[in-house]
Parts: structure tokens; C-alpha cells; sequence
């Protein structure tokens, strides 16, 4: 299958990556030119295209993608889209519970947004589909990655797209 790293960088040749989700966050950087990770976002696809990772993301995404841009932006060619399932609600009903309890507990600060139950939502399709890394940046999602990760209820990790592709490729040049 494939061998998740704690530490979110991958060597290409000890790991064998065979699915990424790329959540909303990756998006918006790959389409505005001006944010400061669009380059990185853009890098992290012609990646993924390169070594023929299956990519997918959800139609939750691209409905918060469509809240500010054109929907039929999004890479469809290239990208898998997942719809939310029946499979897909059990688990994100199991991890939000966990989330939840631990935002009440204060052991996941989150900003004053409703994030996770969209989040588990996209958290549940991930590790339906077992990919290795969730792609993003987004500090609340990657917050909630952690915990459930940390918990032994996701087997992914959370990849910041802050972080240059050669860096978690492990790469020198």
C-alpha cells in the first residue's frame, strides 16, 4: 500500500504514494496568482501529474471552491472527483465526534469558524479512499489533522504546500 511518514516529508524512493485529496485551500492558492503559495500549489500538481499519483478531491470542495470562483475552474481531466457517500458520513461521523469532544475539551483550538464538520466530511473522504497525504493550507484543518492522526483514527498526513516539493520530495536541488 503505502508507508506514511509522521513527519509529512516523503523520499520518492522509500514511499510509494499512490493517492493524494487536495482540499479547498490548495485550490484557491493554485487559481490566485498573488497568494504566496500559488507557485508551490502549482509545483505540487505537475508533481503529482509526474509520478501518476491518483489525485482526488470532493464535490464539498468544489462547492467552497464555488462560493468565491468559477466551479468549472477546477481540473476535472486531472482530478477524481468524490461524492459524499453513505460510507463516507459513517466516518466523518465517528471523527467529527472525536473533534468535536476535543474542541469542548480545548484540546483543539480552532478559529471562531464552523469548520469541522466540512472538514471531517473531506478528513472521512480521504481516508476512505486511504490516501497518503491531505494537501492544503489551511492551520484549522491541518489542527484537526493532527489530532485525529494522533488519536489512531486517520492513517494520512496533512501536507502544507508552504513546504517547496523539493524539500518534502527530500531532494537537494
Amino acid at each position: 500500500m503505502y508507508k506514511i511518514l509522521t513527519c509529512g516529508y516523503f523520499n520518492k524512493e522509500d514511499v510509494k504514494i499512490e493517492s493524494v485529496f487536495l482540499d479547498t485551500s490548495f485550490f484557491i492558492r493554485l487559481f490566485k496568482k498573488d497568494d504566496p503559495n500559488h507557485k508551490q500549489a502549482r509545483a505540487y500538481l505537475d508533481r503529482f501529474l509526474q509520478d501518476e499519483i491518483s489525485i482526488y478531491t470532493s464535490t464539498i470542495v468544489a462547492a467552497e471552491f464555488g462560493v468565491k470562483s468559477d466551479i468549472d475552474l477546477l481540473p476535472f481531466r486531472v482530478v477524481k472527483m468524490l461524492s459524499f457517500d453513505l460510507e463516507h458520513a459513517r466516518i466523518a461521523s465517528r471523527l467529527a465526534r472525536a473533534a468535536f469532544d476535543s474542541k469542548r475539551k480545548g484540546v483543539v483550538i480552532l478559529e471562531n469558524r464552523v469548520i469541522i464538520p466540512n472538514d471531517t466530511k473531506l478528513i472521512a473522504q480521504s481516508e476512505a479512499i486511504q490516501a497518503a497525504y491531505f494537501v492544503g493550507k489551511d492551520d484549522n484543518a491541518k489542527a484537526v489533522i493532527q489530532f485525529l492522526q494522533d488519536q489512531g483514527l486517520i492513517r494520512f498526513t496533512y501536507l502544507d504546500i508552504s513546504i517547496p516539493v523539493a524539500e518534502t520530495y527530500g531532494e537537494l536541488f
